[in-house]
């Protein structure tokens, strides 16, 4: 599957993302954290077959540019360079996929970018981000051993090297995309989400008003909570109090990363809904 590089301003960055053909509809894809584009390789080629495409990199993430100072990691900045790229590049109503820290992302959007959206969905997203909470503390924890790691290495190498030792028995093909991804990441963003605990991030996002303000078909998918679920019963709730046009698909056995542990129940799920979607409408 041959991907085009795409590179497009928003907020004052240079940001880069992945475009696959024209096979179909828009459908963008946001990563989560720590991530790039790079993250939805297991689902793109199968995705790519009737969808047009777009993987990007968030901002201090991948080829993305990077933003001076931690207060350019708010969510709505984020939010901000979402909008940007539906009416700047894909300038069509698409359909809005999110993993984690990119499902939060995309919900937030959906109220700004409503003209743009058909449809969005939510990969297992840490709404808990919008509350002070003690679920996150594993995350907060996987976070902070990230940002020890990289303030002693920098290059793929490095930082293979490092999470060798911290865990011998991971398989060498798996750890050489990690390490690629965390060497891309901006480590201004590992400190401004290591703080995600405290609200950094979401310092002064409103989640309930912009949740409101969907007006577009959400699915919501869930991990299994026993294996650390980012989306918790009472982030569910208040969710679909909130978006009612929202459907909730559980996935038994599956963790955070639902797309790469149970690929084919993920597309199931994902081709059920789409299938539910208003047409596309006429170009405009």
């Amino acid at each position: 599957m041959e991907l085009k590089e795409i590179y497009y301003e928003a907020g004052g960055l240079r940001l880069h993302g992945l475009e696959g053909p024209a096979s179909g509809p828009a459908l963008v894809l946001l990563h989560g954290a720590l991530s790039n584009g790079y993250g939805w390789s297991s689902v793109i080629p199968q995705l790519a077959e009737r969808w047009h495409v777009y993987a990007l990199d968030l901002r201090g993430h991948g080829l993305s540019g990077r933003p001076d100072s931690l207060e350019g990691y708010n969510l709505r900045y984020h939010v901000a360079d979402t909008v940007a790229v539906l009416r700047d590049v894909v300038r069509e109503p698409a359909v809005l996929m999110g993993h984690s820290y990119g499902a939060v992302i995309a919900a937030l959007a959906g109220m700004p970018a409503a003209s743009w959206l058909r449809g969005m969905v939510l990969e297992d997203p840490p709404m808990m981000l919008r509350r002070d909470n003690q679920e996150s503390k594993s995350y907060l924890d996987f976070f902070k051993m990230v940002y020890a790691l990289r303030q002693t290495a920098q290059s793929v190498d490095e930082i293979m090297t490092a999470l060798a030792e911290r865990d011998p028995a991971a398989p060498v093909e798996s750890l050489r995309p990690f390490a690629q991804s965390l060497a891309w990441v901006d480590p201004n963003y590992i400190t401004a989400i290591t703080w995600g605990n405290e609200r950094e991030t979401a310092r002064g996002v409103d989640f309930e008003a912009h949740l409101r303000g969907i007006a577009c078909p959400v699915l919501l998918m869930q991990a299994d909570l026993a294996l650390n679920a980012a989306l918790v019963p009472q982030d569910v709730e208040f969710f679909m109090a909130q978006a009612p046009n929202t459907r909730l698909v559980t996935f038994p056995g599956a963790s955070h990363g639902i797309h790469n542990d149970q690929l084919a129940e993920f597309l199931r799920a994902f081709d059920e809904f789409t299938a539910g979607l208003p047409p596309v409408p006429p170009a405009r």
